[in-house]
């Protein structure tokens, strides 16, 4: 975005940027809030499910400059999504539960996740949330095949 077409005000951008978001995603709900005080100049935004981090970044990337000094994200997973995932990943390792049915999340099973492989991409090696996560994301919101997609 050129410095003629920036929005002039911290509430302009979050207008743009809510619009914009709305356009590229129609089918996701965000939260696009503007900072008080001290953060005046930066923007939140929040969602559930959809895209990802690096998808509303290529959006909202374009605002931080003139009167926004940066913008935060916040990507939620729906308990839908999460026992989706924890389902798909259960087909190679059985064992493996990270949220009970009412979305509770289950701290009786070992920490971490061991390393494995499921559909072509490679996941685990980390805590069993962030697997879940790689899962929720690459496998049941935005489908990609194999590694490097």
């Amino acid at each position: 975005m050129t410095n003629s077409t920036m929005p002039a005000t911290v509430r302009d951008a979050a207008a743009a940027i809510r619009r914009d978001l709305r356009a590229a995603f129609p089918g996701t709900r965000f939260s696009v809030r503007m900072g008080t005080g001290t953060a005046s100049a930066w923007i939140d935004v929040k969602w559930t499910d959809g895209p990802n981090d690096d998808m509303v970044g290529d959006i909202t990337d374009r605002y931080v400059d003139g009167p926004v000094t940066g913008i935060s994200w916040e990507r939620r997973f729906s308990l839908t999504v999460r026992l989706a995932a924890q389902e798909k990943i259960r087909t190679v390792l059985p064992d493996f539960t990270a949220y009970d049915t009412d979305g509770r999340w289950f701290n009786n099973g070992p920490g971490d996740c061991p390393i494995f492989h499921l559909d072509g991409w490679r996941f685990g090696g980390g805590d069993r949330y962030s697997a879940l996560v790689q899962v929720a994301d690459l496998l049941i919101l935005n489908p990609r095949t194999g590694p490097g997609a």
